[in-house]
């Protein structure tokens, strides 16, 4: 991913788009690309390597669609977002299309300028937190190649999925050849599994084994398997890690130099390292500690070498135990393990941190390694994107698809404590005026206002959601009787008569209201709303009251 951070490539023919949205990503401080053909916009991803691209669905000379899947397509492009754009409205079909064809994001024009770069920004941080989550798969691959030992992954069927530098040295070969492979083809020369091969007898039992191997070229090999499984306990694939015993004392060496690289490596790297002894009494007693752990777990490697359990010493109270109850189960088991914990930083917050730790033994002793990452990025960016799926980019309300769940989980709890659910539908009567005498920007203005002033209308435990457009929805939870709904409405308008500020000039706005009340008029939230919808459209008619019941 060597994609430039700051740098987006807009691609669009209609110069007024092109203008309007080139200057607002620069006043957001991204350096912008401009392309007005799709076959310009090949010549300068590749030259530029952007961090994301707005790419526009119809071009003069080559579909949106076509560019997107060239794109993604392409290895040497990874880690160059697509965000694309059409000009009319489209049907769901055609937003699938478009996601299908690999775009992370899809917008319809005109795009809000705050839509535009929410969008931007949390694809970034996803971007960004992949890419060190990336460089630190790049760092442990490297301490794996750097290794004397052979390491091999495989699938169910014994097909190499990926191999250290070590085993491809074995052969003769480079790593890239052995992918695809079956291992007892490469060393056996064998047309099946062996049948003594601890990796068969691994991948059989779903149990670590380990044995000592003869191969047809006189080397001797002790080999380890190791079965990786979900938290399921299905399983994904198997590690064999084997080394060459032939010369006891070269073998003896070369672990030792192996160790000392480790060691270096892992001093600087991100993240951090830890190398523990297995022992039978003791349990785990550690023997080198990375400088990365002082960043990452507040703790000094002398204080995890002096005191083992200080490296608990800031973790969340709620993860404390279960992580360290799964590493005992994991050591016990002999088997790799992979848990996520929260640690209290220097400013009181909590990070996010994954462990991953992977046995080692031979037929001198035991060895036991943890590797930790911080993850808090990635699980920031997805929280933020979970967060807008769920609510309006503009009022930053809750959403239909969330004003529905909570609707449902609110009609449960009337069914179960015998209480009742109110439903306000609310209107703005003249919002078209204010964005055709105004402007969308005083519309979207007026729209968030809104939403304000209805929160406060309600208690903390009620929704208030933008249903789409100008029609707003309020739930009202564990209510009695109408009168609780009626104080609400009446409260509503009290708040929605005083006059808004926009553009420093006061603007009034008449407003409906339609309330419906489960399960008075309806046992199912979907006709509750349609209910509350008809005695809206009552209201707006009714000059001499901006609400009505459905049952009233």
């Amino acid at each position: 991913m060597n994609a430039n951070a700051k740098e987006i490539m807009v691609v669009e023919d209609d110069p007024v788009t092109m203008m309007q949205t080139s200057r607002v990503l620069q006043e957001a401080g991204y350096n912008v690309l401009k392309a007005p053909t799709g076959e310009k916009a090949m010549e300068m991803v590749y030259n530029r390597r952007p961090a994301l691209v707005l790419l526009d669905v119809m071009l003069p000379d080559m579909g949106g669609l076509e560019i997107c899947r060239k794109i993604k397509s392409d290895s040497r492009l990874q880690g160059t977002y697509v965000i694309m754009f059409s000009g009319v409205q489209t049907e769901s079909d055609d937003r699938a299309q478009g996601l299908e064809s690999g775009a992370d994001g899809y917008l319809v024009k005109p795009v809000r300028t705050r839509e535009l770069l929410a969008q931007i920004e949390a694809m970034l941080r996803i971007r960004y937190a992949e890419m060190r989550l990336d460089e630190d798969r790049r760092w442990y691959e490297m301490v794996l190649n750097s290794i004397r030992e052979l390491v091999l992954c495989m699938d169910h069927e014994l097909t190499i999925l990926w191999a250290n530098q070590a085993a491809a040295d074995s052969l003769d070969m480079r790593a890239e050849e052995l992918i695809g492979r079956k291992c007892y083809h490469l060393w056996n020369e064998n047309d099946k599994p062996c049948r003594k091969c601890p990796v068969t007898r691994s991948l059989e039992s779903k149990s670590p084994d380990h044995s000592i191997v003869d191969t047809p070229d006189g080397r001797i090999w002790e080999v380890r398997a190791y079965p990786v499984k979900d938290e399921h306990d299905r399983m994904l694939s198997i590690v064999e890690v084997a080394q060459d015993i032939t010369d006891m004392q070269k073998s003896r060496q070369a672990l030792e130099r192996s160790e000392k690289l480790l060691k270096e490596v892992t001093a600087n790297m991100p993240g951090a390292v830890i190398q523990y002894q297995v022992q039978e009494e003791k349990g785990l007693l550690p023997l080198f500690v990375s400088r990365g752990v002082t960043e990452l777990l507040g703790v000094t490697p002398e204080d995890i070498l002096q005191d083992p359990v200080r490296l608990w010493d800031n973790v969340h109270p709620d993860d404390s135990e279960q992580v360290s109850s799964s590493m005992g189960d994991s050591l016990n088991r002999n088997e790799p393990f992979h848990g996520e914990f929260r640690v209290l930083d220097r400013d009181n917050s909590y990070k996010w941190l994954r462990i991953s730790t992977v046995p080692y033994s031979d037929v001198r002793e035991k060895m036991w390694y943890a590797m930790i990452s911080d993850i808090t990025l990635l699980k920031k960016a997805q929280e933020e994107m979970a967060y807008r799926a769920m609510h309006d980019y503009l009022t930053e309300l809750p959403n239909r698809e969330l004003l529905l769940d909570r609707l449902e989980r609110a009609f449960a709890m009337a069914s179960r404590y015998g209480h009742k659910v109110g439903v306000v539908f609310f209107d703005l009567n003249s919002f078209k005026p204010v964005n055709d005498l105004y402007g969308h920007m005083a519309g979207d203005k007026l729209l968030y206002q809104v939403g304000q002033r209805l929160q406060k209308c309600v208690r903390k435990s009620d929704t208030v959601a933008r249903y789409g457009g100008d029609e707003f929805v309020a739930v009202l939870g564990s209510i009695s009787s109408s009168q609780d709904v009626l104080r609400v409405a009446r409260k509503i308008s009290s708040e929605m008569s005083r006059p808004f500020v926009l553009e420093g000039m006061e603007i009034h706005q008449d407003f409906s209201m339609g309330i419906s009340i489960y399960p008075d008029d309806a046992a199912d939230p979907q006709e509750l709303l349609r209910l509350a919808d008809q005695s809206m459209y009552r209201a707006k008619k009714d000059p001499k009251s901006c609400y009505a019941f459905c049952s009233g």
